[in-house]
């Protein structure tokens, strides 16, 4: 993926959601550089237990149908 197409993903997310998702910082002597913002942070860890619950929950109907 481009570097351009990320961050228009990025910025369409944050549209969606109504909140800011990356935190950037302009070049200088150390280079610039970006990083997630605690309310991303809170949705990645969300999302995380989401997938773990589906996961588990796939785990226990495949036991349960094919075991």
């Amino acid at each position: 993926m481009t570097y351009r197409k990320a961050w228009g993903q990025i910025k369409a997310m944050e549209g969606q959601l109504g909140l800011p998702l990356v935190e950037k910082q302009a070049g200088g002597p150390g280079g610039g550089g970006a990083r997630l913002t605690p309310e991303a942070r809170n949705l990645l860890s969300k999302y995380f237990r989401l997938v773990q619950g589906i996961e588990e929950e796939v785990n226990r109907r495949f036991r349960g149908i094919f075991l």
